[in-house]
């Protein structure tokens, strides 16, 4: 619970700072990927560290799109790679796919009413956050 509600608040404040700027500060990013390792390291103590590691696949196939196609953020798979060692695989590839979808529709109604170009730079960390909470609600 304390979990769910800090990846909430850390997503939120995240999200503001990339749909305003379009850019996350690095040093936003810090806590993340250190309250991720700390979880891996507790998560390898309990003799449960594959789960954690399995979970940054999402993270790494985004940054991995990021670094050859220019056409994702670095921070994006970073966030998404710190959700899917804090939450597991299973919910980090469910997130991510929600959270594609959402983005998807929304970019398709704005390209309806011609609110965005071709081109147009779309925050993908708000809908990031907004897949994290439709799985939250999923879950009960």
């Amino acid at each position: 619970m304390i979990k769910g509600g800090l990846i909430i608040v850390y997503l939120l404040i995240l999200s503001v700072f990339d749909g305003k700027e379009k850019a996350v500060p690095i040093i936003l990013l810090v806590p993340g990927v250190l309250g991720a390792i700390g979880f891996m390291i507790y998560q390898g103590v309990q003799g449960e560290a594959i789960d954690c590691a399995l979970g940054l696949t999402p993270g790494v196939v985004l940054l991995l799109v990021a670094v050859v196609t220019k056409k994702a953020g670095m921070a994006d798979g970073i966030i998404l790679g710190i959700i899917g060692v804090l939450e597991g695989y299973q919910a980090g590839m469910l997130i991510w796919g929600i959270s594609m979808c959402a983005m998807l529709i929304a970019v398709v109604v704005l390209l309806c009413f011609k609110r965005v170009g071709r081109d147009t730079e779309v925050p993908y960390i708000p809908f990031l956050c907004g897949g994290y909470l439709i799985w939250k609600v999923m879950l009960g």
